[in-house]
Order: C-alpha cells, then structure tokens, then sequence
C-alpha cells in the first residue's frame, strides 16, 4: 500500500500516472471549482510535495484538523478532495496544484440497472445526486487490476474496459440497492483527521451522515458501535420517515460552550417527520454550565426507543420550542432519564411516555447527605422536577418517577392529560403539584388520575391541586402516606391529598386514601381567602386518624354506607333500622327506588349528613314504615339538612339533647324526632 498523507490504507488508482521526471513530469493546472456539499474534487490527483494553492479574495490558508475554521481549507491528497467550512457552501475558488495522475472512467460509460429495471448511466445519477462520488470510490477500489494493463500511458483496449466496466457497473447498482435498504454508516463519512480517536469529535462525521441520507432519501443512519465524543452541540434535522440507530453507541457530549438554563442542548432533533431513534444514549459530562441533553423541536411522529439520559445540568429529554407547542405526537418507549436537573420537559401535543424512569437521586446525593438526619431540598438545589408538563393531551403510561429533589410531576399550565399506572413515590417536595393560574378559566384542567396509580411517600404531600378545575382520580387508585420518618418535621407533615387556593369541579371517588401521621388529614380543602369550591369526594376508602379537612357547605363528600347498622343511643330499638341504610343500584335492591343513601362527613368525622335523592324511610319495629319526605329533610341534589352525629366505626349515633335542632334529627325523652319546618316537629316511633 502507498502511504498516503490521510489514508495509510488506500490506495491511488490511476488509469494515468506521471512518474515525475523530466520525461514524464508532474503537469501544472490551475482548476475553478464551486463548492457543494463542504467540498470539491480536482480533476487530479495532486502531488502533496507541492500542495494545493487556493485563490480566492477570502485568503484561505491550508489545515490539517478535522474542524475547519471560515478561512481554512483541507485537502486530502489520496483522492483529491477539498474540504471547506459551511461558510464557503456555493462559493467559487480557483485552485493551482501539480497533477500527478487520474482515474479517466466517463461517468456517461458506466450503466446502472435501478431496482425497477430502468437503465441509467452514472453521469445521469451524478446530476442528481452530488454525493454519489462516494459510492463510485468505493466501487472503482474493484477495478484495481485495471493498473496492470495499463504501463507508460498505455490505452486500455476496449475489450479489457469493457470487461472492467459491467463489474463497476454491477457493483455500483448493488451498493445503491444495499444503501437503500441497509442505511449508511456515520463511519463512511469520518472526516480526514490527525488526532487519535479517543480525541475525535464524532460531530462532522454524523452530520455528514445525516446530510447525505437526506439529500439522497436514505432510510437508515448507523451510529458507530462504540463509545463516541461530541464536543459541539449536534443537531440532526430535516429528516422523513428514517431510522436513526444509535443502539450500539454511547455518546459523551464533553464542551466548555456557555449555556444558561438550558440554552444549549448535546443533540438537537429538529423537523423530523415519521422517524424512529433507537436507544440514544447521552451521557453529559458534567461542569458549571447548564446543558440540555436531548431537545426535539418542529417534529412529527416521531418515536425514540430505549433513550436515556444521564447527568444533564439542566433538562435530561425537553419537547419544547420556546414556549410554542411545535411537536406533536412524540414517543418515548421505556425511556431513562437520571441525575439530570430536570427529568423531562413535555411541550407538546399528545406526547406519550411509556414505562419510563425517571429520578436525580437526590437523596443519594452530597447535597441531600451533608444535611445529616433531616434532608431538606432548597431552591439552591441543583436538583428540582421529574418531569414538566405543560402541553395537551399528555400520557404517562406505567412509569416510575422517584427520589427527585424536588415534585416527581409539576406543572404550571396544562390541558388534558393522563397518568396510567404511573408510581411516583419518594420526592422531596410533592407526587403530582399543579399549580395554576386562574381568572376565568384554570390554567389547568381536564387532568386524570388513573385508578392503576400508586402515589406514595411524597414529603409535602402525594397529590397538590392548585386552582385546578376538573383533575379526576379514578376509582382504585392508591394515594398515602406510610412513611413516618419525617412526622415531627412541619413541612414533612401533609395531607395526603391537597386542594388548594380556588380549585373546582375536581373529582376524587372510590379511591385508597392511608395517611398515618396522627394529625395531618387525608385529604385537605382550603376553606379561606379565594376558597376551593364545588369538588366532589365520593365513596373514598379513608385509613386516617382525620380523613377529611372540608367545607362541606362549599364541596360534596358522599361517604356510602353499604350494608346493615344499628343506631346507637341511649334509646334501645327491638330492631335494626334497615332498608335505608342498605342499597345497591346495580341491582336495585334495597328500599325500593332508593338510588343512593350516603352520608356527608365533617371535618372531624364526627357530625354528617344524610345525602338522598328520594323521600328517605324507617322501618319500625311493628313493620310499620315511617317515612321523611324530601322536603322536610330539606335535601337539595347530594346534601341535605338532616344532621346526626357519626361513630369512628362506621355507625350512626343520634344527639342526645332536650330541644329540637333546626333542620336535625335528635332523641328527646326517649323519642326520635325531627323539625319538619314552619315550627313543626314531628316524631318517629322506635318501639
């Protein structure tokens, strides 16, 4: 093999070769060439003795380096390339060298046999298709024994270059055939370089990757099966229904470029439409400034599998364009995003994120143990949010987000979305914190809760509305407080459950509420200032010492009581009182035409309500019914006036006392009795 200044390994081919003597001598040319592409190839091989001069107003100076600054050129003396800065793209330069030989094959000579049996010379795929040189290259390397037959300038017979020729030509159609299908390999396009690797910047060469497959419609970008550099910010764009496959690289992004909350990212993908990115993965190597790892940005359709991120000083994985919603439809498959300031930022439409994880570890950091005993997370934190929401139509689907600094899920503004079988459990501030801004309309709405999710051991509290309007959590789902590390740590020391400022329409039934501090409730509503109002809490599976802090004026709590009890007083009934304590509407059981009988709670869990739709009835001891009609209970849709008194296990205790309550239900002398209104009282017998 020659030694060639750049490819040890390669070889000239020469169908003419001068041997550099006063016989046979180097020719002198002088060539004006435009740049495409970064480059332009000399019609000859020029003699690295004497270099390549470039004439040009710009006073570009010759480099050896794989970057090339605005005036710099770099020549590659194996095949002829030129390569430029993008500052020169389209620019026209004359070029003087010393020729010492060329490869003479008219493109118009060699057929290629498309996939659809239409015949077309080189020439015609040269037209369309600027980078195709590289594909020639490599096919031309076959014909090397051309060389043999051809001695001192000697023409090659044209049964010999017709022989050559089909082997090219068949070549190069199978090369075509099996870039298409296969996809091209970002080590293809390593640029010329004097470093070793473990100093490369992979930058130029995945761009260049990336340029020639959208140029010439590639379907498939190949990463390189090891651990790669980039040092500049990389961004890889404009690309359709293509698949970028990074599953055998690790990529270390290693800069010293200035960045501020996140203004510039390790790889940005931007206008990518019907793409697949398959297990990126981005480590940042970590210093004082605030780097992004992977940002999407204008894309469509667009599926990342297996991504993870680690070390990001500012946002791990980011769907989002400068407050604009420009993505739609973006998917992250199993994704990992860890000890990264922030997990992820969603801005999108209809964004989809499944069976992630996503922490900082903050508990495991230096920052949380100095702390000693009590780690306390600060704003000082280099360490905040899991994940940001703020686009529409959002899906978490069986994702994991733990242990981060500060609330697994925040969100300041955000339009219908769900979590699915989510677990967020563990962070240092709140499980899910909404909060929102609210004139007309809440910033945020329209949010479920599946009743797959488990949201557990959140510090300030599992589950923060904050002026929300219609946030459900479905029935099954898991939300509490089990853990008691923190109980005489005020901050640490929070409902469950937390409605706060003016939060409305909000829904939480049949939902799995434990809350072991001794004081803090399970489930919490503001009650002062700009109140939180018209929220319905329904059927809930309570385990606290204080299960609610309510209004229960301004909001609906429907406490069922499915099955037979007993009163309990100093009044001794022959029978259990039946029929209006025991319904079920699947079945319409019951008392007939009962569709709910539920009680309403106070705060305290010791005084309620009786909540019906129907006339409510007694069953008396004799089989006698005796009954209480709508109106004198005064019940109006889910509340009612009728006040009794509630035992912590579940039974109903009626006041003891020796005059009437507006509007109640009480024991006098042994008698149960209740106002029917316009100073009317009436009594129920019990014997």
């Amino acid at each position: 093999m020659a030694n060639n200044f750049y490819y040890s390994g390669v070889d000239e081919l020469f169908l003419i070769k001068r041997a550099g003597t006063p016989e046979d001598p180097f020719m002198p040319i002088k060539q004006e060439l435009t740049v495409k592409y970064g480059k332009v190839r000399l019609i000859e091989i020029p003699s690295f003795q004497q270099g390549v001069s470039v004439e040009n107003e710009d006073m570009l100076v010759e480099a050896t380096t794989a970057e090339l600054s605005e005036n710099e050129y770099r020549v590659n003396y194996s095949t002829g390339d030129v390569f430029f800065n993008p500052s020169q793209e389209g620019k026209t330069f004359s070029f003087n060298f010393l020729g010492i030989g060329r490869v003479v094959v008219p493109a118009s000579m060699i057929p290629v046999k498309t996939s659809d049996g239409t015949e077309l010379n080189l020439q015609d795929i040269l037209d369309t298709q600027g980078e195709i040189g590289v594909q020639i290259g490599n096919a031309l390397t076959e014909t090397e024994n051309i060389k043999s037959l051809v001695t001192n300038n000697q023409v090659v017979t044209n049964v010999d270059f017709g022989s050559y020729k089909e082997s090219t030509s068949t070549q190069i159609t199978e090369q075509a055939e099996d870039i298409k299908s296969r996809g091209i390999k970002v080590e293809q396009f390593i640029p010329n370089i004097t470093e070793t690797e473990d100093k490369w910047d992979w930058r130029a060469a995945i761009l260049n990757a990336v340029n020639y497959a959208h140029v010439n419609k590639i379907t498939k970008v190949i990463f390189p099966a090891k651990d790669i550099i980039i040092r500049q910010q990389l961004e890889i764009s404009n690309l359709e229904q293509t698949t970028i496959e990074m599953s055998k690289s690790k990529i270390t992004f290693s800069s010293n470029s200035s960045s501020n909350q996140g203004a510039l990212s390790a790889i940005i993908f931007r206008n990518l439409s019907d793409c697949v990115v398959t297990e990126a993965y981005l480590d940042i190597e970590v210093n004082e400034q605030q780097y992004n790892g992977i940002q999407v940005i204008n894309s469509k359709r667009t599926r990342f599998i297996k991504p993870k991120v680690l070390n990001a000083t500012w946002v791990g994985f980011s769907i989002y364009d400068n407050g604009e919603i420009t993505s739609e439809d973006i998917v992250l498959d199993d994704p990992v995003l860890e000890y990264c300031r922030y997990g992820l930022l969603e801005h999108g439409l209809r964004t989809v994120v499944n069976r992630g994880f996503i922490s900082n570890h903050w508990s495991e950091s230096l920052e949380a143990k100095v702390q000693g005993e009590k780690p306390i997370w600060t704003e000082e934190s280099k360490f905040w949010d899991g994940v940001i929401v703020r686009g529409r139509d959002w899906e978490f689907n069986k994702t994991v987000i733990k242990d981060n600094g500060q609330s697994g899920i925040y969100s300041g503004q955000t339009v219908g979305g769900s979590l699915n079988g989510v677990i967020i459990e563990g962070n240092w501030n709140k499980g899910v914190d909404f909060g929102a801004t609210k004139t007309d309309v809440s910033s945020i709405r329209e949010v479920t809760i599946d009743g797959s999710c488990v949201i557990r051991n959140n510090r300030t509290g599992d589950v923060h509305l904050y002026n929300t309007d219609y946030v459900t959590i479905l029935p099954g789902a898991i939300i509490e407080r089990t853990d008691n590390t923190y109980d005489d740590y005020d901050k640490y020391s929070q409902a469950c459950i937390i409605l706060n400022s003016d939060s409305a329409h909000n829904n939480i039934s049949e939902v799995i509420v434990n809350q072991n501090h001794p004081t803090a409730a399970a489930i919490f509503v503001n009650d002062t200032n700009t109140p939180s109002k018209n929220n319905i809490f329904r059927n809930n599976r309570i385990n606290a010492a204080v299960k609610y802090k309510v209004n229960a004026n301004r909001n609906v709590i429907i406490d069922s009581l499915d099955g037979q009890f007993n009163f309990k007083s100093s009044v001794a009934f022959e029978q259990a009182v039946k029929s209006v304590l025991k319904q079920s509407l699947q079945e319409n059981t019951g008392y007939l035409g009962r569709e709910f009988l539920n009680i309403l709670v106070s705060d305290d869990n010791s005084f309620g309500q009786l909540t019906a739709n129907k006339p409510l009835r007694v069953l008396k001891s004799d089989g006698s019914r005796q009954g209480m009609t709508v109106g004198e209970l005064i019940i109006d849709s889910l509340t009612a006036s009728g006040k009794l008194f509630i035992h912590p296990n579940g039974t109903l205790i009626l006041p003891q006392t020796p005059s009437e309550l507006n509007g109640g239900v009480w024991f006098e002398n042994g008698e149960m009795k209740y106002y029917a209104g316009a100073g009317v009282v009436k009594t129920i017998a019990t014997k």
